[in-house]
């Protein structure tokens, strides 16, 4: 007899950005009267996919029926089910709508590489992004604020700092970046110059109509309209549920700042702010590209300005894919696959380190042969196998017992045009990929498959075919963020085209595969990384490539894949530059950090000095973690030399070290990395005599180390460039 709930109530076609309770209607009649209880009921939602599952969206929550619906639910199907015990396929269907009035939902802070901000830096940007409803393509106006308000620890007389409008996107949100160092510039003007700390306000607005231009905002003192005192009705309403709504009013509210601004523009028709606090001490934080170069820099005063045309970049290579490059690869998909599909690269392009006009030419030649030209994503790896081929391409099926299962699953008939040619079942279809990629096999445990039914749940799907439980978890790292989880659910990657972007998007990092686009017309190293040669398909991607891919996204014109003229005075990958001030320590590192690199200083004048150095952990590829002990990580770093350190001997040598400290790149995400030096000490062939330097470079335990014999000359050199008031790079 069944026990739970038998119906629950609430609405069925909610607004998005609403929030809507649900409630029990009926329990079944056996349920004991001491488990009907609210707090007990789990709360599922679930969606439905293109294949007319309904498969959960990992939205559970126990006790609380409360739902609010985003505005990318539009269009979509889902279930919601109450349940004390397990869901039993039951509940209410709901269709959410979209909002007819615009709404602005909250503002957030980010630094310029897009993790949450909020300290900052004078001088660095200040990313700000608005998540609205029911707005796509509406220009909503940015104000960045000096905060007055009483309270806060400051009375500075207030100022508008700077203005910017954006348009907001599909997923309805709309960015802004600020630079800082504007208000530091309006206190000076001031007669303020030792300005420490400074607390600021970012308001997003929306008005009915766009009457609004640069020049009616841009105002340096704005001050209350004469003989016109604002009243309690003309008073800004905040937004409803976020800070700006508890915090008090700011001297600019109270003078009628926003009234004379809102009469200039239009009627304001909704609000939101957010708070941020700007240090002068604070170490900005710098949006550099990925490279293979921990380039080390001792201040600020060199970062790499967006605006500029670096030496040696690409002004293709950063900007977005768009839906009508993307529809001249895959001419049979529709908009809105094409739209996900682009929205998604554009995402995450910069995070993944595929930001280049190669890597996006050679990724869109692997997906158009491996996910055809509408982009099918549905079914995933194909298993409808004749026997006899089975056992010509997967090894497990070469055994006695394989073969004996590749002519009792395969199918019978290899001409699928035979009229008598009968299709392989999907239940066989399961037990194929099982078998193929089960992990008491080579090509299963390669795979890092390690249950019965892993083969068949992380078979080949999504854009390059993402295939094993060891893939589909790197990929999960990634896929997670956007709110699925493709180990618990690993149909995902095929019921959902975003996810299905990303999850290949993460493969190609986790394969490493970028470094192999960079100026390579023949794609025949990417194709192996990818899969094997089935049907020929690895000559198909060349062609695609060739005739299509490398023409879109321009890879003839790419500066980055003609030769880049190094003039000894800039890193490696030409991301920096030595002036009369500066001078660098660059880390040349190869992809396989158990090899020696190069270490090259210089100056502005040219190479002061060249060596090798190891820059590999003891904890191996993990940089970021792993108690401190792994490969010392990519990115920008200041450095400090320290002549007179307690560690000294077999560990670190007898000639001091140089500290790192991250500025920026990888380095900012090692939370846990500290104590990062350059130091010289034991090789591998120094035995009982010591100090030697008679054999290889020695692991560390996160550190870069170089030879005894070069560490005397790199600190002499560090201590002239200091002596001559250069700062050491």
């Amino acid at each position: 007899m069944k026990k739970g709930i038998s119906a629950i109530s609430g609405v069925t076609s909610p607004t998005v950005g609403e929030k809507y309770t649900y409630h029990i209607s009926e329990w079944y009649p056996n349920t004991p009267i001491s488990e009907r209880e609210q707090a007990k009921v789990t709360w599922e939602l679930f969606k439905k996919r293109s294949d007319g599952r309904f498969t959960t969206t990992h939205i559970k929550k126990k006790g609380d029926s409360s739902f609010t619906f985003g505005e990318s639910s539009v269009g979509e199907t889902y279930r919601l089910e109450g349940y004390l015990y397990q869901p039993e396929g039951g509940g209410l269907i709901i269709t959410p709508k979209a909002s007819k009035i615009p709404k602005i939902c909250k503002v957030d802070l980010n630094y310029v590489d897009d993790s949450k901000g909020s300290v900052f830096s004078f001088t660095e940007k200040l990313r700000a992004k608005a998540h609205c409803i029911n707005m796509f393509n509406k220009e909503v106006l940015f104000t960045l604020w000096e905060d007055d308000a009483k309270g806060s620890g400051h009375n500075t007389t207030n100022q508008l700092i700077d203005t910017k409008k954006a348009k907001v996107d599909l997923y309805g949100d709309a960015e802004v970046d600020f630079m800082l160092t504007k208000a530091l510039m309006k206190k000076a003007m001031e007669g303020e110059t030792d300005i420490r700390e400074l607390e600021f306000y970012v308001t997003v607005e929306y008005y009915k109509t766009k009457k609004h231009t640069t020049s009616n905002v841009e105002i340096k003192n704005p001050s209350p309209t004469e003989n016109k005192k604002p009243s309690q009705s003309t008073a800004i309403k905040k937004a409803k549920g976020y800070p700006a709504e508890h915090k008090p009013r700011s001297k600019k509210e109270e003078k009628g700042v926003f009234r004379s601004i809102s009469e200039t523009i239009d009627e304001i028709w909704d609000w939101a702010e957010t708070q941020g606090t700007a240090q002068r001490d604070k170490p900005h934080t710098i949006e550099i590209p990925e490279g293979k170069s921990p380039a080390v820099i001792g201040k600020t005063k060199v970062e790499k300005k967006e605006e500029k045309k670096a030496v040696g970049k690409c002004p293709n290579c950063n900007k977005e894919i768009t839906i009508a490059e993307l529809r001249q690869i895959f001419s049979q998909a529709d908009q809105i696959t094409l739209t996900k599909v682009a929205a998604t690269y554009n995402k995450y392009m910069k995070e993944l380190g595929m930001n280049t006009c190669w890597n996006k030419a050679h990724f869109f030649a692997q997906a158009r042969i491996e996910s055809g030209a509408g982009l099918h994503v549905k079914n995933g790896e194909n298993f409808n196998w004749y026997w006899e081929k089975l056992i010509s391409e997967f090894s497990a099926f070469k055994t006695p017992e394989g073969k004996i299962n590749a002519k009792q699953w395969g199918r019978v008939i290899m001409d699928r045009t035979d009229p008598k040619c009968v299709d392989v079942s999907k239940e066989n279809k399961k037990k194929i990929a099982n078998w193929a990629y089960s992990y008491k096999f080579k090509k299963g445990k390669e795979l890092g498959n390690t249950q019965e039914n892993d083969g068949w749940n992380f078979r080949g799907k999504g854009l390059l075919q993402l295939t094993g439980r060891k893939a589909y978890a790197y990929a999960n790292t990634y896929t997670q963020k956007e709110g699925a989880d493709i180990i618990t659910n690993p149909d995902l990657v095929i019921s959902d085209v975003s996810i299905a972007v990303l999850s290949s998007m993460a493969f190609w990092k986790w394969k490493d595969i970028g470094k192999l686009t960079k100026g390579k017309t023949n794609t025949k190293e990417i194709c192996i990384q990818v899969g094997k040669d089935i049907d020929g398909n690895h000559s198909k991607k060349q062609k695609v490539f060739t005739e299509s891919t490398s023409k879109v996204f321009k890879t003839d014109t790419c500066a980055l894949g003609k030769h880049i003229k190094n003039d000894n005075s800039s890193t490696y990958d030409c991301a920096y530059k030595a002036d009369s001030k500066t001078a660098y320590i660059d880390i040349i590192v190869p992809s396989n950090r158990k090899k020696e690199g190069l270490m090259v200083i210089f100056d502005n004048t040219g190479i002061l000095f060249k060596c090798y150095a190891l820059a590999l952990g003891t904890g191996g590829e993990d940089r970021y973690t792993n108690g401190g002990y792994g490969n010392v990580p990519n990115g920008l770093w200041s450095t400090k030399l320290e002549l007179n350190t307690p560690n000294t001997g077999v560990s670190f040598g007898n000639h001091g070290v140089i500290r790192l400290s991250p500025l920026a790149g990888d380095s900012l995400k090692a939370s846990s990395r500290k104590g990062i030096l350059i130091h010289c000490g034991h090789t591998m062939g120094d035995g009982k005599y010591g100090l030697t330097d008679n054999g290889p470079l020695m692991v560390t335990h996160g550190c870069i180390r170089v030879y005894n014999k070069y560490m005397p000359k790199i600190t002499d050199i560090y201590e002239e460039l200091t002596k001559n008031n250069k700062i050491i790079c």
